[in-house]
């Protein structure tokens, strides 16, 4: 997950990394289109109780031919344009997602395999690094610090106000090359992890992570409101991206950040998108169209974030598999989902398995706490007391149900 943490010093640091309308498509909904205005009732109040200048959620019901879309707020602060289907939000951490079915993709082609060394493919890494194996990479359990939580990192780019052109390369060497554990010991998320994946697929390929990305994701799945962008935004993505703000105190209140150049965020995080892309995305993947049966198994094949044991799908702890989550109770029924934050915007994508609902929502706000994850739990709610009538999905009660405030302990980048 991209998020942002603010330390008080001499120079305010801020952690880089950590994502009213109703507009309807003209698909039908397979059932479900009672919930769509209690849905748009409860996204305009959390707008305004959460103080979220927009928002946008998308449903997707069985047997759907595609997303419903639901919008809310003005795309600036201090605007009048209201949030339309087809803006965009940086959807941060959700990219891991995309990663992971990339290198999935190139092991059914017996290019690699997840239980390579990384050294196998990126010699040139330090020593302590080349036993690590990409599912380590990709399950978190790597033992690699986060290059965004280094101060002289987050100095940097504060100095340049994130203006900087990373290369992939330059990001490691705020990494130590100390491990804080054995690989495969504990989990630790760290968006290292996913850098060093995408040049992964850069060495395995020959073409660059956006060449892949583009060919093997976007175009292939005919996802035309997402884009990778590693690189400051030119004006025709400008014109469409919903401006997001860091919304500190400590910082003089909300901040517009934009403009900032997400090649920090790079093959971990540098994707704008839309909710409608971001669940048809999620409903591919996990519907099985991306990946090969065996990929699937490894993809949701879930270590337990306590102890990085390997842990079945039927408990009840959370689970993180190839950057896809599970839970049996943070929704009140098994769920899998994945959430994503910059430093202005809040996303998070995620499937109601018993009801077969996927579910998107996009924020463009961030003030340390997980806005996105709150309304995808109201409309979860929601959309379990109003289609699960007979209580056939429900794990746990509501009123039990843990709040996503502790999201930020489980997938967290300070330390």
């Amino acid at each position: 997950m991209l998020f942002i943490a603010v330390r008080k010093t001499n120079l305010i640091a801020a952690l880089f990394f950590v994502m009213t309308g109703l507009s309807l498509a003209t698909q039908a909904y397979a059932g479900c289109g009672e919930i769509q205005p209690g849905i748009q009732k409860i996204i305009d109040e959390d707008r305004v109780k959460l103080k979220i200048p927009g928002l946008q959620v998308s449903v997707t019901c069985p047997g759907a031919t595609a997303p419903f879309n639901l919008v809310s707020g003005t795309t600036t602060s201090d605007g009048n344009v209201r949030v339309q289907t087809d803006h965009l939000f940086q959807i941060g951490s959700v990219t891991k997602s995309f990663t992971a079915a990339i290198i999935l993709q190139l092991e059914a082609e017996q290019r690699l395999t997840i239980n390579d060394d990384i050294g196998k493919w990126l010699p040139k890494l330090p020593d302590e690094w080349k036993q690590i194996t990409i599912r380590q990479l990709l399950n978190h359990t790597s033992g690699l610090e986060d290059y965004s939580a280094s101060t002289a990192f987050q100095q940097i780019m504060l100095w340049n106000n994130g203006k900087i052109q990373w290369a992939p390369e330059e990001l490691l060497k705020y990494v130590p090359n100390k491990l804080l554990f054995k690989p495969g010991t504990q989990y630790h998320y760290t968006n290292t992890n996913y850098v060093l994946a995408g040049m992964i697929i850069n060495a395995v390929t020959g073409r660059s992570y956006e060449e892949e990305i583009n060919s093997r994701l976007i175009r292939a799945l005919n996802l035309n409101n997402t884009f990778y962008w590693p690189r400051a935004y030119d004006e025709t993505l400008k014109k469409r991206l919903v401006h997001g703000y860091l919304d500190y105190e400590s910082l003089g209140g909300a901040r517009d950040v934009t403009d900032v150049n997400m090649s920090f965020a790079n093959s971990a995080g540098a994707l704008v998108s839309n909710t409608n892309d971001v669940n048809l995305w999620f409903e591919k993947l996990i519907k099985g169209s991306v990946l090969p049966p065996r990929q699937m198994d490894e993809l949701m094949s879930l270590v337990d974030v306590t102890n990085a044991e390997p842990l079945p799908v039927s408990s009840k702890k959370e689970g993180y598999g190839l950057a896809v989550m599970h839970s049996t109770e943070r929704f009140g029924m098994d769920g899998w989902y994945h959430p994503g934050q910059t430093m202005g915007y809040g996303t998070i994508m995620m499937w109601m398995k018993c009801l077969d609902i996927f579910v998107a929502t996009t924020v463009n706000r961030f003030n340390g706490n997980p806005d996105a994850a709150a309304v995808t739990r109201d409309v979860v709610t929601y959309i379990q007391k109003t289609l699960d009538t007979g209580n056939q999905c429900i794990s746990i009660p509501a009123s039990s149900r843990p709040e996503f405030a502790d999201e930020m302990k489980l997938i967290r980048m300070d330390r």
